[in-house]
């Protein structure tokens, strides 16, 4: 398994999609959390947890490369600390990737939105056309 760093934005690949949260360590991850119990997602929200249940049966992790760091890996933390028991998850708004971007950058995005969302803008304007 990959070693992070205390702050890095870490990632699990799923079949359809990636799971992404700020490492602290092996027993302490931030993460939006609850799909486990709850596969509707109604009930996410923010938390710690260990390693084993962010992964959630898969095997290892990556780490992400960020090229614009706008915060220390302190900074990072405290910015994931302060979102501890947040509610607030929505898969096209601010799932787990907007939630570690935003730690990280301060920007929330998620490349996994976008590409969605374009493939099926691309979609509909070629259905247009014909």
């Amino acid at each position: 398994m990959p070693k992070a760093n205390y702050g890095d934005i870490i990632y699990v690949n799923h079949l359809l999609y990636k799971h992404f949260g700020i490492y602290l360590s092996d027993n302490c991850i931030i993460h939006y959390d609850g799909k486990q119990d709850d596969l509707l997602l109604r009930k996410m929200y923010v938390r710690v947890t260990d390693i084993e249940r962010f992964l959630n049966g898969k095997e290892t992790y990556k780490v992400k490369q960020v090229k614009n760091k706008n915060y220390s890996s302190d900074e990072v933390v405290k910015r994931a600390k302060s979102k501890i028991g947040s509610q607030d998850f929505n898969i096209i708004l601010n799932n787990c990737e907007h939630f570690a971007n935003w730690c990280k950058t301060g920007n929330r995005k998620s490349s996994q939105v976008n590409i969605i969302l374009g493939a099926v803008f691309l979609y509909l304007l070629n259905d247009c056309h014909k």
